[in-house]
């Protein structure tokens, strides 16, 4: 998953480091294994205060507040644009629920979806409004920290959603049937 530091490997190897040693290593070993650990370490420092606080189990904590930014929409003549957006969320339930609003808005084209979503052993379900258009409907997929993965449904619409979160830096895709959007990405930055 793309963005998701792994940590059970570095733990692994890093524990294995850590046991006592039931035999002498050549001094080669011993700089190699240091400096494993070191850059272990060393990665693990360059995480924010702001990323270290999303790799809580709550998926949503990392979430809160207002980001800005823009990309391109594709539209489903073919035709792609440079679009701007905005983005709200309100984090609630200790992280494991959020309300987000994005409005986006190119020179001919416009979209403003809102949604409420909750999170429980690593499925997220909930409703998603598209206003401009009047449409709305359900919400399912799966969530971890920093990553949202979802459909979106209604009668004649379906639109897949994918959100990546790190640090101040947030990603939103999104590829729709059934409507003049075929799709859209957009790269946020918190403000």
């Amino acid at each position: 998953m793309a963005g998701v530091f792994m940590w059970p490997d570095v733990h692994a190897r890093v524990g294995a480091r850590s046991a006592p040693r039931t035999q002498a290593r050549d001094g080669a070993k011993g700089r190699v294994s240091g400096l494993v650990a070191l850059i272990a370490l060393l990665q693990w420092a360059a995480f924010s205060a702001e990323a270290q606080r999303g790799m809580a189990e709550a998926p949503f904590a990392g979430l809160a507040g207002t980001w800005s930014g823009s990309g391109t929409v594709s539209l489903s003549g073919g035709g792609r644009e440079r679009i701007r957006c905005r983005s709200t969320h309100q984090v609630g339930g200790n992280g494991n629920a959020v309300q987000s609003n994005l409005r986006c808005a190119s020179d001919s084209y416009q979209f403003q979806l809102a949604s409420r979503i909750s999170y429980g052993a690593g499925a997220i379900t909930g409703t998603w409004s598209e206003t401009t258009r009047g449409v709305s409907g359900t919400l399912s997929g799966h969530a971890d920290v920093g990553q949202l993965a979802a459909r979106a449904s209604a009668p004649g619409f379906v639109a897949d959603l994918s959100l990546s979160t790190r640090g101040r830096r947030q990603v939103v895709t999104i590829r729709s049937e059934g409507t003049d959007l075929a799709g859209a990405s957009v790269t946020l930055n918190r403000e």
